[in-house]
């Protein structure tokens, strides 16, 4: 593999060893320095989503979903689906994955709004004003009334110069004032009973209100809303409503299309109707019908629940609440939500939260869902369903079974093991021995499984869990556990500065000494004379960043987390900190700082090539400051290079080398599914 490197000199020199989070951290390694990969692409099988809605404008749509919003540029040959925003940010920064319940974009594309909720949460409202590369959140205008019931999407204007958004809440209309970060606030004429589209121009915006009228407002030169008048009256549901730049109002019923006064006949369920390019264009969805037309006044289309126009002259989106593909039918762009087109473009799944490659069919991996549901296939190609085992859970874990010829263990609630790929497939329970101390089932309950992994004799499995279970092992392919607590303590709060149980993330193995890494107690080893665990972390930042004294055992020992933890074939033990990686050699008696060159030292995963411990990959937390999130050496962990990668900022959770021979990675990003990166063909 050739790898182009910078000039490291001086620029490194500020990085403290430990006690330095990212905040403070390296600035980020200049430009020539990154590792290129020749390709990237989603990983996984497409799948149905509820609560679908789409928008679009000039080359870019936008997808919402019940897991944050996608986009896909489609003046691209490769117009594929990519993450735009996960639907929330929390209080500290964190992505929450949520519903995108309302969207739109403005006829330009640059500007996007989005209205997000889940359950019982309050909504909240999302805006862009550069096609979808960033947003702000700009609340919602009232919180006693807590429900958005429309957003609209503004293009850019005398009033608002980049653009702006109007939400509803009826019976008020907010406008966003971009320069005082504030809302302007209009009063519907009466309070209706339910708020249809909301559609703009550059000085004006339509409200749609079920079931028989339309309100028009005109926006203000400093940017507020004033009542115009009352457009329509019908008695026929307002499907939809869109706005010429003179004001010029046309609208959309289930009996037809009216421009003017003048009706377009036609049986519709869904219509979408926009002012592009200097007319109004419409696409409708007629019951029963499975077709897709769509023209300039006059035309009707098939097979969709929404629809929208994403390219100026000649496009529209549709969908049928989960999935969506893309077909040109008469010149125009469509997407809709069965089979009708040349090329799919359905949603990825976001809910993967186990990887494992397959060692004996290079480019292979396992899936597991949140749901419990098991996925197998080429990280290429397509995957095939393997079920769930038998109790629901969080499925963590993924144990390919080296000694057959398709087996596999997962770890849910308690371990479960399949044979075979062939269809009807069961799953066998393998928790003989388990006795969790969450008594769920009574005595004898299976635990939760985090991290698996077979010993190089082959002979053992090892378990690591968490809720205070600690450590498992089994000689006999999981038919019988045995726990291997002794060294850890009770489970629970220490005392006196005794450790816990930790909650194990990961084995290692050098020769015969087993290594384990773990959140709340860092690194153990095992005596192999009394089985019994002894903690290693001199030199390990603890979760103040403060590196682990040797002097003597503290209670703070306990609080060392240890995310990821690998051996190298030298006896090396590399560890994945929320302060970088730390290095400890064979016989070295403390770990050190080795993370020159990773500017996210917020790190969860390590990956040496299973053939050349040279290679390591390292995965962890992009920021808006440093958006790199994945890293490789070729030094052993002496030090990084970041890995270019479309997906920026974003948070790699598990990585396997899924073909090595190609250098073929494939990362779990959380809340972002599964992405294959191809360092070298």
């Amino acid at each position: 593999m050739t790898i182009t490197r910078g000039i490291w000199t001086g620029l490194l020199a500020c990085l403290v060893l430990v006690g330095c989070s990212e905040n403070f951290g390296i600035p980020p390694v200049p430009p020539g320095t990154l590792v290129l990969p020749t390709s990237e692409g989603s990983v996984g099988p497409v799948f149905a989503r509820s609560g679908v809605s789409l928008a679009g404008g000039p080359d870019v749509f936008f997808v919402g979903t019940n897991s944050g919003l996608f986009r896909a540029d489609v003046s691209s040959a490769e117009a594929v689906w990519t993450p735009a925003h996960p639907g929330k940010i929390t209080d500290n920064g964190e992505p929450a994955f949520f519903s995108i319940d309302g969207l739109d974009v403005d006829a330009s594309g640059s500007v996007v709004v989005f209205e997000s909720s889940l359950g019982a949460a309050d909504d909240e409202v999302y805006l862009s004003l550069n096609r979808g590369d960033s947003f702000d959140n700009v609340r919602i205008p009232n919180l006693i009334l807590r429900d958005v019931d429309r957003v609209g999407a503004l293009s850019p204007s005398d009033a608002h110069p980049d653009g702006s958004c109007v939400v509803v809440q009826f019976p008020e209309v907010h406008v966003w004032d971009t320069v005082a970060a504030d809302w302007r606030e209009s009063m519907l004429p009466w309070v209706p009973e339910q708020i249809g589209p909301v559609s703009s121009s550059r000085e004006h915006v339509v409200v749609a209100a079920f079931r028989d009228s339309l309100w028009r407002f005109l926006i203000s030169a400093d940017g507020g809303v004033t009542f115009v008048e009352s457009t329509i009256s019908t008695d026929q549901t307002l499907l939809d409503a869109a706005i010429g730049p003179s004001g010029q109002v046309v609208y959309a019923t289930a009996s037809g299309v009216v421009v003017g006064g003048t009706t377009h006949a036609g049986t519709f369920i869904a219509i979408d109707v926009r002012h592009l390019a200097g007319a109004f264009r419409f696409a409708g969805l007629t019951p029963g019908s499975n077709s897709l037309v769509q023209g300039i006044v006059g035309g009707v289309a098939g097979a969709a629940l929404e629809l929208t126009f994403p390219v100026a002259d000649e496009g529209l989106v549709a969908t049928a609440g989960g999935g969506a593909a893309m077909s040109r039918v008469d010149g125009m762009l469509a997407i809709c939500g069965s089979t009708c087109g040349e090329r799919e473009f359905r949603g990825r799944d976001l809910l993967w939260t186990a990887l494992a490659a397959d060692p004996r069919e290079p480019g292979f991996v396992y899936l597991g869902r949140r749901d419990n549901r098991v996925r197998y296939g080429d990280a290429q190609g397509e995957m095939i369903d393997l079920g769930t085992p038998r109790f629901p859970s969080l499925l963590q874990s993924i144990l390919p079974d080296v000694n057959t010829a398709q087996g596999v263990f997962v770890g849910s609630y308690g371990v479960h093991y399949r044979p075979d790929h062939a269809l009807g497939g069961v799953w066998e329970e393998r928790v003989a021995g388990q006795d969790s101390y969450l008594q769920i089932l009574g005595p004898g309950s299976p635990v939760q499984p985090i991290a698996m992994e077979r010993d190089p004799g082959g002979d053992v499995i090892w378990m690591g869990t968490s809720e205070g279970d600690g450590v498992y092992r089994t000689n006999n392919e999981a038919l019988l556990w045995e726990r291997m607590n002794d060294g850890f303590g009770p489970p629970g709060v220490g005392e006196d500065g005794l450790a816990t149980v930790p909650r194990v993330t990961a084995f290692a193995f050098d020769r015969s000494e087993v290594f384990i890494g773990s959140l709340r107690g860092g690194v153990w080893t095992l005596d192999s004379s009394d089985n019994s665990w002894s903690q290693m972390n001199t030199g390990l930042p603890d979760a103040m960043g403060v590196p682990v004294d040797s002097c003597c055992f503290d209670v703070a020992d306990t609080n060392v987390d240890v995310r990821d933890l690998v051996a190298l074939d030298d006896g090396t033990l590399l560890a994945a900190t929320a302060w970088g990686v730390f290095r400890r050699g064979r016989s070295a008696s403390a770990w050190s700082f080795s993370g020159d060159g990773i500017t996210s030292s917020d790190l969860f995963a390590l990956a040496p090539h299973p053939t050349d411990s040279d290679l390591i990959v390292a995965g962890g937390r992009g920021t808006p400051m440093n958006p790199a999130w994945l890293f490789l050496s070729d030094d052993g962990g002496q030090s990084w290079l970041p890995v270019g990668s479309s997906l920026l900022a974003r948070f790699a959770s598990d990585i396997v080398w899924s073909n090595p021979d190609r250098s073929e990675l494939v990362v779990l990003l959380q809340g972002s599914g599964a992405w294959r990166l191809d360092l070298d063909p």
